[in-house]
């Protein structure tokens, strides 16, 4: 299924392809992803959004209550449409592949958000090295499923401290 009105998920379906293998979180699957990270932030957690997209996720957090001032987003595309949209919050262009963008700031605690599934390991991994705390990523089924991920899933299944929360669709 698709997770923005009229558009694959991924560039490897063989349809239209955006800007930068971009396709935009639907806002109630970033709203369940918060919703399930909610036990696990305290207030002094900092969270980090690395393809900000339209911002489905730095709205579900703000919906959530969480302080504008804790989100960090960025995105590789300056132009994506959720840069910038929020006061309170942080925004950066930046490539995540490159680690935490703020040298200044300490890394985030979490780092929830729906990375370009043409390289999603590679993502997930760098995601990983960048949280103190750890990773939820919106990913699709057959993420989880493949066999050619095991070592991958040995070392970093399960949620917890610098583990990854797989949220599938």
């Amino acid at each position: 299924p698709s997770r923005t009105a009229g558009l694959p998920m991924s560039s490897t379906t063989g349809k239209k392809n955006l800007i930068l293998d971009a396709y935009y979180t639907r806002a109630e699957d970033a709203q369940k992803m918060v919703a399930r990270l909610l036990p696990y932030l305290t207030s002094s957690c900092t969270i980090w959004d690395p393809y900000v997209g339209a911002g489905a996720f730095v709205d579900a957090f703000l919906a959530a209550g969480i302080d504008p001032r804790r989100i960090f987003a960025s995105d590789i595309n300056p132009n994506a449409p959720g840069m910038g949209a929020r006061e309170g919050v942080t925004y950066a262009t930046a490539d995540a592949l490159k680690g935490w963008p703020w040298p200044f700031e300490e890394a985030p605690d979490w780092s929830p958000s729906n990375p370009p599934f043409s390289d999603a390991q590679l993502h997930a991994e760098a995601l990983i090295k960048a949280s103190q705390r750890g990773v939820a990523l919106l990913l699709r089924a057959g993420f989880a499923a493949s066999g050619e991920r095991a070592g991958f899933w040995a070392e970093h299944g399960g949620a917890g401290a610098n583990g990854v929360a797989c949220g599938v669709g």
